[in-house]
């Protein structure tokens, strides 16, 4: 078993002090910012806040949350504020720092429903 087989997410890093790494994520939640004890740490890019963003991975969605509404964050370059849903192709930007989530497994479906999707082929 792979030390990453229960990941929820993962976070690829587009750009930025990051760039071209992938952290996965096996927690429902995970703050982006500064902080070395932040779930993910860009403790490089100085125009982060500590704090910065919370990535919620719910239900089969993986939603973005603005933790400090003083500093713009983007999702595909347009500005948001609170939370914001995201699929596997938008890119989020905050700082010098830019990436995109993905959703690795879907263990929140109902048994049924990601049994019916494997049989299908879309799980």
């Amino acid at each position: 078993m792979s030390e990453f087989d229960n990941a929820l997410f993962e976070i690829e890093f587009l750009s930025g002090p990051r760039d071209g790494e992938i952290v996965r994520i096996e927690m429902p939640d995970a703050v982006v910012g500064r902080d070395s004890d932040v779930a993910v740490s860009v403790a490089a890019d100085l125009a982060l806040s500590p704090q910065h963003l919370k990535i919620h991975c719910q239900q089969n969605e993986i939603s973005i949350e603005s933790i400090d509404e003083k500093l713009d964050s983007f999702i595909n370059e347009k500005t948001f504020q609170g939370k914001s849903v995201v699929s596997e192709t938008d890119v989020v930007r905050t700082g010098n720092t830019e990436f995109a989530c993905r959703l690795m497994c879907q263990t929140d479906l109902p048994t049924t429903q990601f049994a019916a999707q494997i049989e299908s082929g879309n799980g």
